[in-house]
């Protein structure tokens, strides 16, 4: 992993969302510039994702998604890296939905919420939404 943001939220269990219903203005958002190499893959979601699976879960779910079926690099058309990054969106959903109906799984959010003195066991039911891009050649 090269790059992740810091987390943002307004206080505890309230992230930091722009949107009709903010109090957050666009000036609010963050913005970074990342060099990036053919291969790399993108990873932008939700706190479903980030609350239930850590950044080595995230990494192995990649990895293993990737060894089914590796990257093909120039040889894959635009189409194909679309295709392929839908596919690893869809391997990273499921595995946070099934994290956050684990009874007994010690996510980040259980880790987060033991910080700030709550006590928080199993996975954290949210919405997921992930979207994947996978850096091509054109």
């Amino acid at each position: 992993m090269v790059y992740k943001s810091q987390e943002q939220q307004i206080r505890f269990n309230t992230p930091a969302a722009l949107g009709t219903d903010s109090t957050l203005s666009a000036k609010s958002a963050t913005t970074v510039n990342i060099p990036v190499r053919r291969g790399d893959v993108i990873i932008a979601a939700t706190d479903g994702l980030f609350d239930n699976l850590f950044v080595n879960d995230i990494l192995q779910v990649v990895t293993r998604a990737l060894r089914q079926r590796p990257l093909l690099g120039c040889a894959q058309t635009q189409e194909e890296r679309a295709a392929e990054a839908d596919r690893l969106s869809q391997h990273l959903i499921e595995a946070a939905l099934s994290a956050a109906k684990h009874p007994t799984k010690r996510g980040p959010f259980a880790a987060q919420s033991e910080k700030v003195g709550y006590k928080f066991e199993g996975g954290k039911m949210d919405d997921v939404t992930c979207v994947v891009g996978i850096v091509g050649c054109d």
